[in-house]
């Protein structure tokens, strides 16, 4: 899925749209997603994600946070086409009636604990699941010095990894 350097910077945008649609043809239509959108959802994936944690998955997580992001726009241009409320926030719906037929769908069974909006796209569930893992443990990122704890050495702290 694209080629990762682990010297990559948290501002190094090395998956290009071109790149993106070649991974992802699904995004191939030029006018639903403009290759300037896809850039620009590329561009704030590499600058929200941390390179030194994400490493060699640094890619593939920037190309879902772009996948999930660019399905969401879709969805708030389709509903302005249709003139409807295009940033309200929707919840899948649970029970539907259509004449003298009810149906009841089950909405946690395709959703993941804990995902909140990542839960709105497949893309996003994707890179929930990617990022829980890469997230999990505990990591050591130099930054500024944290004064002494209990365990009596000082540990270097940057701020949340994603």
């Amino acid at each position: 899925m694209g080629s990762s350097t682990a010297s990559a910077t948290a501002h190094d945008v090395t998956i290009t749209a071109d790149i993106f649609v070649g991974n992802f043809p699904e995004f191939g239509n030029t006018a639903r997603f403009p290759p300037t959108q896809i850039s620009f959802w590329l561009t704030q994936a590499y600058a929200q994600l941390d390179a030194c944690r994400w490493d060699t998955a640094l890619d593939y997580g920037a190309q879902l946070f772009a996948a999930h992001n660019l399905v969401l726009s879709d969805r708030a241009a389709q509903a302005a086409a249709k003139d409807a409320d295009v940033g309200e926030a929707s919840n899948p719906i649970q029970t539907a009636t259509i004449g003298g037929v009810t149906n009841t769908f089950d909405t946690t069974a395709g959703s993941i604990d804990g995902a909140g909006q990542w839960n709105a796209t497949s893309y996003g569930q994707r890179f929930w699941a990617l990022a829980r893992g890469i997230s999990a443990g505990p990591q050591l990122i130099p930054g500024r010095p944290v004064p002494t704890g209990q365990l009596g050495f000082a540990v270097r702290r940057r701020g949340p990894g994603w």
